[in-house]
């Protein structure tokens, strides 16, 4: 069994919000050097020798630890051939020995995700990856906490025919324990019909009873959404017309909840989440 270095925790806080590719995790390894903000990932960071060797770190080198780490258990991976056939490339994600180290070390196990994708939904987990580190990384910067469940996680606490699950659970305390907001969030692909959306939202808020804040990556998509919604629900006193809610996954992932440009389904602009915004 290897002993576990402040380097390797490095490494694990950089896998704690999904799957991520080698240059990912290199990148986020640089960065450690330099901020020490965030929540979650880069919380409780005990600058040491560590850091030069963050800083300095060779993707050969992190190739190999992560190798090691494979095999003796700490790490998961597997290879996917991209869209065009012409890359291949391996994603590395956590396991349960992983996760109690992290745990050790003073994260929180509801800021942790772990999973490996099929090969027809690497480019919507690592979208799920982004959206859990910008969460984590806003979190850090205006004092507020959070906590999170995925949809592999919420398939086992709820088991029924029928069932639907978000991308993400995640509750927010904007003002510590004396409030909380819980909402769902779908990171849209463009690879399901309007219908399907449109139903999986009605769905959700009919077993969490929360509104639904749909990621999406073109503005013609949201504005189809607008459009499949509306049809279904053309009353905006329906109790639908305030519980979906839509914005650019790219403005969300630069800003996060306080300061994306979220819209409603009649294209009006809602201030979906409240925070205090002051920044350390």
């Amino acid at each position: 069994m290897i002993d576990v270095t402040s380097r390797d925790i490095d490494i694990f806080r950089c896998l704690s919000s999904g799957a991520r590719k080698l240059t990912d995790i290199r990148d986020e390894m640089k960065k450690f050097a330099f901020d020490s903000k965030s929540n979650g990932e880069n919380a409780l960071r005990v600058l040491s020798d560590a850091t030069e060797f963050s800083r300095d770190m060779t993707l050969e080198a992190l190739r190999i630890r992560l190798k090691r780490m494979r095999r003796e258990g700490f790490v998961q991976s597997q290879r996917y051939r991209s869209r065009t056939g012409a890359d291949v490339f391996a994603l590395y994600s956590l396991t349960d020995l992983s996760i109690d180290a992290l745990v050790e070390n003073g994260m929180e196990h509801e800021h942790i995700r772990t999973h490996l994708p099929h090969r027809y939904g690497v480019v919507h987990e690592l979208m799920v990856t982004d959206v859990v580190r910008t969460i984590k990384r806003e979190a850090g910067q205006l004092f507020y906490r959070f906590k999170f469940k995925d949809e592999n996680v919420l398939k086992t606490e709820y088991r029924g025919a029928g069932m639907r699950y978000p991308d993400l659970m995640v509750t927010l305390f904007p003002d510590g324990d004396a409030s909380k907001k819980v909402v769902a969030i779908e990171i849209d692909n463009g690879t399901i019909s309007l219908k399907r959306v449109v139903e999986k939202a009605v769905g959700l808020f009919e077993l969490f009873k929360v509104p639904s804040m749909i990621l999406c990556r073109t503005a013609r998509r949201i504005s189809n959404m607008q459009n499949e919604f509306r049809q279904t629900f053309p009353n905006k006193d329906d109790v639908m017309a305030v519980k979906i809610f839509f914005a650019l996954i790219q403005d969300f992932t630069h800003k996060g909840f306080v300061e994306t440009r979220w819209l409603t389904m009649w294209d009006e602009q809602a201030a979906v989440v409240r925070l205090n915004k002051k920044k350390r």
